[in-house]
């Protein structure tokens, strides 16, 4: 792999990662948007927040169809449930399902452990650095 430029070694490592994730995902059946739902749920949870449906839009930038139809997936799949704001109930309210919780759990471990294997031949010191420089390649795109 010699003489690659950084773009490419970018695009190749993303590409890696990224089947790598769907095979996992496909075991678990979701998707990669299912996830990160799921993920923001969980740590919605976490903080004792509800998970709006409007906060969805927010957080991902996405439009209210676009949430409505991923939210409706994860209700099919009995990953959440929804519910009524008890002071308004036009606002609905997403709640992961112990099944939810369970694929949540299951995934945070398979993102634990990618990341232990990607950083393995890594010391501490090496991998903050690589951390400080990949924040620093973040931050120059605009």
């Amino acid at each position: 792999m010699k003489d690659i430029h950084c773009g490419m070694l970018i695009k190749l490592i993303n590409d890696k990662l990224y089947k790598n994730l769907n095979k996992e995902l496909k075991e678990v059946d979701i998707t990669y948007s299912q996830l990160k739902f799921l993920f923001f749920m969980n740590d919605m949870y976490n903080a004792n927040m509800p998970s709006y449906l409007k906060s969805f839009e927010q957080f991902f930038s996405v439009s209210q169809p676009t949430v409505v139809g991923i939210i409706k997936r994860l209700e099919k799949k009995g990953l959440i449930y929804l519910t009524n704001d008890e002071v308004d109930k036009r606002i609905k309210i997403a709640h992961l399902t112990d099944k939810g919780f369970e694929v949540c759990n299951i995934c945070i471990a398979n993102k634990y452990n990618t990341e232990k294997k990607i950083l393995k031949n890594f010391t501490k010191q090496e991998e903050h650095q690589l951390q400080e420089l990949l924040k620093k390649l973040y931050e120059n795109i605009d």
